[in-house]
């Protein structure tokens, strides 16, 4: 059969943006290749696709069967791609999967155009699925699957235990995508999922959701075993020569020690590549960022996620003191390992106060590279239910996690939100440089700061500032340029022992 996949990936806020690589639908791909069956890829990532290019692309794959998948915000998508093939009267059948059908299934089962939804992780639940339809038998007691009747039931199957080895999976099929033109790959990056699971319980993340909803299926936390993953790397560099670095996509890597130990062992011996990956931050002790800078790792990303300690414990449940997070980004420079981080904002109960605490937690911590994102609630999460029952949910559509919330929240406005969201990268440089003084002055200067950012005119005027800054560096720039000659530092320079005045 010819199964062609339909996957939702606009960035709208990056113009050059022409998609990521997507390991799940590779891994779905890789199992109907293994099993005889053809496989395409509709990537969208123009915010303006539409029914007619849709159909264009229908025409020159002729699928057997259309399998959406999205996260939460290509959701929106998919459902009005799906309203089309309604509309249209094009019969082909469909099948949604993903993150977000498994997470919202009611809602994603009701989508007009969707005959049925895949929850929970995929590759026995589509071959069975193409069996069935090659066969022209029901899909009705296929496990893992809600279907959607004419006269307007919905079937709820039973999930099945989860892949327990997946060392058992095929690799995925990375040719399905345009590879080397996805955003890490571009810069020669091949793109590694070397576990499944979270452990953590973090109020706001989808893996929370997923704990509860495969309860009973077996171990929800998985590894492959390294030489697994050392073999899907070697074989990736041999399709494509221009891999030069690992991107390990897992929420995280070195959770396990004694599968890090083997790892260091395995992945020094067989690959040698440097590597970025993911990890929370009570993890980063000493032997493990020893482990990490041992087997090449040369970025680790920290969830920091908030810097206020009442909304890190009481709201996202995340059991981290300032201290601890701090020592974390510490330790990896300790060894030479660059850091980034990710930050939330526009999280509930979030004032201008709060997310300026996540600014300058960035800048007690010394992070190198910044991610912040605006928070979007994950259907089936403790915040996504909170903001529901407060009533702080609007109708805004966003496909974008940099952009705005869906939220209307009554202690931060939009228009700070979006102030903060624009200058992080900047008010995070500024903290930086304050802490940098003497205490006598930094402290007064922190708090004017403080003051000035957390005023709700501040959105307002600060369009103003950037001019006036620039303003006066064009006109200190001579003067600037005097003081840093060398002629000037000799004349002046300070003798040893000399007097400071």
């Amino acid at each position: 059969m010819k199964v062609t996949f339909v996957y939702p990936d606009v960035l709208e806020c990056v113009p050059s943006y022409k998609g990521a690589y997507y390991v799940g639908i590779a891994y779905l791909s890789a199992v109907l290749r293994q099993a005889g069956h053809t496989t395409s890829l509709i990537h969208i990532y123009q915010p303006d696709y539409n029914g007619q290019w849709f159909r264009r692309d229908l025409d020159e794959h002729q699928p057997d069967l259309i399998a959406f998948s999205s996260v939460k915000n290509g959701g929106p998508m998919v459902q009005r791609l799906a309203s089309f093939l309604e509309e249209s009267k094009i019969t082909t059948p469909t099948i949604y999967g993903g993150i977000h059908p498994t997470l919202a299934k009611e809602e994603c089962v009701q989508y007009e155009g969707i005959d049925m939804i895949c929850v929970g992780e995929g590759e026995e639940v589509i071959l069975d699925v193409v069996k069935a339809l090659e066969h022209g038998e029901s899909c009705d007691e296929i496990p893992n699957l809600w279907i959607k009747k004419k006269d307007g039931r919905v079937i709820q199957n039973p999930l099945r235990q989860l892949v327990a080895n997946l060392d058992t999976l095929p690799f995925p099929d990375r040719d399905l995508f345009d590879y080397p033109n996805m955003h890490n790959e571009k810069r020669g990056e091949v793109t590694v999922l070397a576990s499944r699971g979270c452990p953590y319980g973090c109020t706001y993340c989808a893996n929370r959701a997923l704990m509860s909803t495969y309860k009973g299926t077996g171990k929800f936390v998985r590894f492959r075993s390294p030489e697994n993953v050392a073999a899907e790397i070697n074989l990736a560099r041999q399709q494509y020569p221009f891999i030069h670095r690992v991107h390990f996509d897992d929420d995280i890597l070195f959770m396990k020690k004694d599968w890090g130990h083997h790892f260091v062992e395995v992945y020094s011996k067989d690959v040698g590549l440097p590597f970025c990956s993911n990890i929370f931050p009570r993890l980063v002790d000493e032997e493990v960022v020893e482990m990490l800078a041992k087997s090449g790792c040369d970025e680790l990303r920290i969830g920091l996620e908030s810097g206020n300690e009442r909304i890190r414990k009481d709201v996202l449940k995340r059991e981290l003191d300032e201290e601890t997070i701090v020592n974390a980004f510490q330790r990896a420079k300790k060894y030479g390992i660059h850091t980034m981080s990710f930050n939330m904002m526009g999280l509930p109960y979030e004032d201008a106060a709060a997310l300026l605490d996540t600014i300058k937690l960035n800048a007690k911590a010394g992070v190198d590279n910044i991610q912040h994102t605006i928070f979007h609630p994950y259907p089936g999460t403790p915040l996504a239910d909170l903001v529901v029952k407060e009533g702080w949910v609007t109708d805004r559509v966003n496909t974008s996690y940099y952009q705005d919330s869906v939220l209307n929240l009554p202690t931060l406005s939009r228009a700070q939100l979006h102030m903060f969201q624009r200058y992080f990268h900047t008010l995070v440089g500024v903290y930086a440089w304050i802490y940098r003084r003497p205490k006598w002055l930094s402290r007064p200067i922190e708090r004017a700061l403080d003051f000035t950012m957390t005023r709700k005119y501040t959105p307002a005027v600060m369009p103003l500032v950037r001019p006036l800054i620039h303003a006066v560096r064009v006109c200190l720039s001579p003067l600037l340029k005097v003081l840093r000659s060398r002629a000037w530092r000799k004349r002046y320079a300070t003798e040893p022992g000399a007097a400071h005045y």
